[in-house]
């Protein structure tokens, strides 16, 4: 059986829908559109996450 370069299973690497190279522009894209969070915004959800897992310990 002979795989393509991809993987094998048409999903490009690792398996997943998506992980393959993205080749060109294609306008809107999600992952475009994502924001992505600040240093500040990433330590407050940390530090929330953290109260949480750790709140019966105190």
């Amino acid at each position: 059986m002979r795989r393509t370069p991809e993987g094998g299973n048409g999903r490009g690497r690792g398996g997943r829908p998506g992980a393959g190279s993205r080749s060109g522009s294609s306008g809107s894209n999600a992952d475009d559109e994502r924001k992505i969070p600040t240093y500040e915004e990433r330590k407050a959800a940390y530090e929330e996450a953290r109260a949480r897992i750790f709140k019966d310990m105190e």
